[in-house]
């Protein structure tokens, strides 16, 4: 399995207000990579990152290859920073965590694979050794 780290790429973008509140912005960043189920949890977790209640209160979602997250109006800076250490801290676990079990289960498939091909293989020749014995 190849893995490549996840990063913010470009600016991050200032999408809107926050639909509950106008003393709070929409903030966008986004990823090189639409990161798979199992970075987005390690993601949502937030370990390793400090983070203020107020983040707290508002977590970052992945959307695709996006980070949408609530700032408040001035903090945008403090909060774009907040994602690009969280990204860091997720992608570390991941590669310590889920990286080495999804790299063994792809093993195990492969090996799986090549184990059912053989099989068929020995079926195939079987079956021509006794297609001559009419």
């Amino acid at each position: 399995m190849e893995w490549t780290r996840i990063k913010s790429v470009g600016a991050p973008d200032v999408t809107g207000f926050d639909p509950r509140t106008k003393q709070r912005f929409m903030l966008r960043v986004d990823l090189s990579a639409s990161p798979d189920e199992e970075w987005r949890a390690w993601f949502g977790r937030g370990l390793n990152v400090h983070f203020s209640s107020d983040m707290e209160a508002n977590p970052p979602s992945v959307e695709g290859s996006s980070i949408i997250m609530s700032a408040p109006q001035g903090r945008e800076d403090e909060y774009v920073k907040h994602i690009n250490d969280r990204i860091e801290s997720t992608n570390a676990l991941y590669e310590q965590q889920e990286l080495p079990r999804l790299q063994a289960q792809q093993r195990r498939q492969e090996e799986q694979r090549r184990a059912d091909e053989e099989s068929e293989r020995l079926l195939l020749e079987a079956r021509e050794r006794l297609k001559k014995l009419k």
